[in-house]
């Protein structure tokens, strides 16, 4: 199992360690783009799962977002939801599969639209796994 963390910049960083297809799959929890102590005004969504796969070398920016483009994989992206359990019933059963070669590594980051991470509460856990071997 992997959990990354919401409120982790540079996300989590981990290393292949044999060649092959492997299957990402989205387990449980959500994270939330803005910290516990300071609400989201009424209206916006703010609740995700949306985990961006980097392969070796961290995330990319384009000032203050996560550069989508420069993403290896994109894992349990359900959009913005308003609460923490409509975005985890809505990620249920997400998977996502992706060739990978030994030694490689990914640094696995939930996406918050802006370049400040730290008080963005929650966890994302995926399950990651080798189905075919290169």
């Amino acid at each position: 199992m992997i959990r990354i963390k919401g409120d982790v910049r540079d996300g989590t960083r981990i290393v292949v360690p044999d060649s092959g297809r492997y299957r990402f799959v989205y387990r449980e929890g959500s994270y939330s783009t803005y910290p516990e102590n300071a609400p989201a005004p009424k209206g916006i969504l703010t609740w995700r799962t949306a985990i961006y796969a980097f392969r070796n070398g961290g995330p990319t920016w384009n000032g203050q977002d996560i550069r989508q483009s420069d993403a290896f994989a994109i894992i349990a992206d359900t959009g913005d939801k308003a609460t923490l359990l409509e975005v985890e019933t809505a990620a249920a059963g997400s998977q996502t599969e992706v060739e990978i070669t030994a030694g490689d590594y990914l640094s696995l980051v939930g996406v918050d639209g802006y370049s400040y991470y730290s008080g963005n509460p929650g966890t994302v856990t995926l399950e990651w796994f080798r189905v075919t071997y290169s």
